[in-house]
């Protein structure tokens, strides 16, 4: 795990996304036109990057639609219409997991080559790369106590995602009730703000945690 933090530490922050992002002085196109488009708008318009619109699956579309005063379209005709286009996916849960059809679409979106891509998670605020290492020792002791290989690869990914703002990160963990929504932030923040983080069951019960993803 000492080795994971040291990368951390050389790693691109969300900050520095954003300002990559706006640096390319391209529109955005925001995949969605929900509660999670709505949140990532807010985060872009605090970097000052203009969005041009909300592009949504071809079953959802509906002409002459529009969201947040901004045209909806449909995906497929947007990425042949604006191929300079950046279109960025807002990566968040519903009722707290992600369901086998939300996966596929993440997996497609990622591996989609025909367009200039970023994967977001909607939450990048809520654990700092200056917060991890003020807590250092509350994140070892956290990882310290993960049974099974894939709880551990999950807490590296999610705190992966949340220094880099790159969403990519999750995609090799997303199974079962993954950790990827509010309960996983107060879990795995390292116990430093929330009095049922996995370090206090741990400490209750004695006992190690496996499988934190159906915990």
């Amino acid at each position: 795990m000492k080795k994971f933090f040291e990368e951390l530490k050389t790693l691109p922050t969300v900050e520095d996304r954003m300002e990559e992002i706006k640096a390319r002085k391209l529109p955005v196109i925001i995949f969605g036109a929900g509660v999670g488009a709505e949140r990532m708008t807010s985060l872009l318009n605090n970097y000052g990057v203009e969005i041009l619109g909300y592009a949504v699956d071809e079953k959802y579309f509906r002409p002459n639609k529009t969201y947040l005063e901004r045209p909806i379209l449909n995906f497929e005709d947007s990425v042949a219409k604006y191929p300079d286009h950046i279109f960025i996916f807002a990566l968040g849960t519903k009722n707290g997991k992600y369901e086998s059809a939300q996966k596929k679409r993440i997996s497609e979106f990622t591996n989609d080559k025909r367009i200039l891509k970023y994967m977001i998670p909607l939450r990048v605020e809520s654990i700092s790369r200056d917060y991890i290492f003020a807590n250092l020792d509350r994140f070892e002791e956290t990882y310290s106590i993960l049974e099974d290989e894939l709880s551990k690869k999950t807490m590296r990914a999610y705190l992966k995602t949340h220094v880099t703002g790159k969403a990519e990160n999750v995609k090799d963990v997303l199974v079962g009730n993954e950790y990827f929504n509010d309960l996983t932030r107060d879990a795995l923040d390292g116990g430093g703000r929330q009095v049922r983080g996995l370090r206090c069951i741990h400490r209750r019960h004695g006992r190690r945690i496996y499988k934190i993803r159906e915990w």
